[in-house]
This record gives C-alpha cells, structure tokens and sequence, in this order.
C-alpha cells in the first residue's frame, strides 16, 4: 500500500477504532470547545497539544519522531502575507504556525480553530516530506524537483490524505474544519496547470463545475488557459480583466521580521504510548521507501 493509501485508510477508519487510538482525555479535547487564546505562548501550548492528538489519531504516532527535537513546532504572527502555516523540507522538518487567520468572524477561539485546521494540513505536508521515499515520482522530487522549484506540492497523493483526514476530524468536532483543502486544490491548478479527474474531485468532496468557476476567476495563464481549455470551459467575457480573488493558501513564507516562539520539548507521555507502528500494521517506520508512484 502506497503512503498516501494507508494515511487515507487510517483516516476513514478513525471513528470506528477512536477508543483505541486515543486516550479519554484527547476524545474528551476533540469533542469540547476550544479557547480563546491571543499569546505566542499560549497558541504553542494549544498546537502541542493538538498535535499528541494528531500524531496518535492519523499519523500512526510516527509523525513527532521525523519532526525536529526539540522544536517541532514554531508560532509566529503576521498579518500581512495571508500565509497559514508551512513546513520548510529539511532533513529534520518543523512546522511554523501563523497566528494571525484571515479566516476569522471574531467568535472566541475562531483563530485557534483555523490553527489547528493549518496543523493537521502541515502535519500531513511534514509526514509525506519525511517518509516519502526519493524515486523521480514521489512526493519529495514532485515537490521541489532537482532545481528546487515548485511543483506540485498539493497535488493527488496530498489531496488523497488531506481530503479524508478532514473529513475525519470534522467528525469529532463542533466546529467548523477550515483546511485549505479546496483552496489549495484551486492555487495548484493555477500555478502548476494541474487537471484533476472529475472523479477525483467528486472523491475529494469538490464540485467539478463550482472548480472550474473558481478557476475562471483566478488570474489568466497559460495553466489556467490549459485548464480551462481542456475542460471544455470558457472564462465568461465579463470576467475580463477583474482583479483576482485569490485562495487563502498553506504554504511556506518569509519568517524575516517574524518573532518567533518555539516548543521546547516534547511530552514523555508519548514516548510510553502504546501506539507502536508494529500494532497499527505499519510498515515504513524509520525507511523511507513507500513510494507513491502509482497515485500520481
């Protein structure tokens, strides 16, 4: 099974096996309300916490021993660049939460929850980065590539995980799950000119003409272009020339000028789980060797 298959598979098989996985206490923060919170320090404190959670209910508690020790996690705030939330692809990845969210109706906790929506969509970034393995078509070349460029960084092995992962938690909430999913799908198709099956879209919970919409508004390139063209859809002459409205995306920025807060430590309550990848059936502990070619 490819990596992106088992995440997919643990995923939808998270509400049936969540007394297994989880702890009362971690059932018992998913299902209540979350704070209201607005320092550096507190935000840390609550993406720790979501993240034990995370790491033991979709990442077969393998997640936490790739990320860096003993930052894993860092918060910042900048409310300029619409940035989320990203994970650099270094030997020892680390995930960088922004603690400001565009996404935000001034309910108490609003920020909080699109936070740990980011969380889960990076958590997903770092575990491919670091258990990917390297062949031409996987997730780390597909990425970056061997000039370092960008490519397809949300494209089918990601949305394959994120879309049901999402679905997962949005199960076990009271609030709504904000992701970026559908927006990331939208910014890959228009930076990278992406054509997504209908079918994979119907899968994934998106709407293949409501897509094809939105890509019609985005700026017009010759990704876009290709797009469009192949899906036998025309930008509608009054669309012209308007100003894009640009999906909110999860992707890595600038930290000049970012005050930092990094996590110290990681909790010892987690390394005497009995959560061992032998027991949920896993294979790729520690080997980057899953490849993902047959998805892509």
């Amino acid at each position: 099974m490819d990596l992106s298959s088992a995440i997919k598979q643990h995923a939808d098989t998270f509400c049936s096996e969540i007394d297994t996985r989880l702890k009362s206490w971690e059932i018992a923060t998913l299902q209540a309300d979350i704070p209201h919170v607005t320092s550096q320090p507190d935000s840390l404190q609550l993406a720790m916490t979501w993240a034990r959670i995370f790491y033991h209910a979709f990442f077969f508690n393998l997640a936490r021993k790739g990320l860096r020790k003993p930052e894993p996690i860092v918060i910042y705030h900048n409310d300029q660049d619409g940035v989320h939330g990203f994970v650099l692809p270094t030997s020892r990845p680390f995930i960088s939460l922004n603690m400001h969210s565009a996404i935000n109706d001034g309910s108490p906790g609003c920020a909080a929850r699109h936070m740990i929506a980011t969380l889960l969509h990076e958590m997903l970034h770092a575990f491919l980065v670091i258990y990917t393995c390297q062949c031409n078509r996987c997730e780390k070349v597909a990425v970056y590539g061997v000039t370092g460029a960008r490519k397809h960084i949300h494209g089918p092995p990601w949305v394959n995980a994120m879309a049901p992962l999402e679905r997962a938690l949005q199960s076990q909430v009271r609030w709504r799950v904000e992701a970026c999913t559908y927006d990331s799908v939208v910014m890959e198709i228009v930076d990278t000119g992406w054509v997504p099956r209908d079918d994979q879209l119907q899968g994934w919970g998106i709407d293949p003409a409501y897509l094809r919409r939105n890509v019609s508004l985005a700026p017009e390139t010759q990704y876009t272009r290709a797009f469009l063209g192949r899906q036998g859809y025309e930008r509608m002459p009054d669309m012209q020339g308007m100003e894009a409205v640009e999906a909110v995306e999860c992707e890595a920025g600038d930290m000049e000028g970012m005050e930092a807060v990094e996590a110290n430590e990681y909790e010892s309550e987690d390394e005497e789980r009995g959560h061992d990848s032998q027991e949920e059936g896993v294979e790729f502990m520690g080997r980057r060797v899953i490849c993902l070619c047959n998805i892509m």
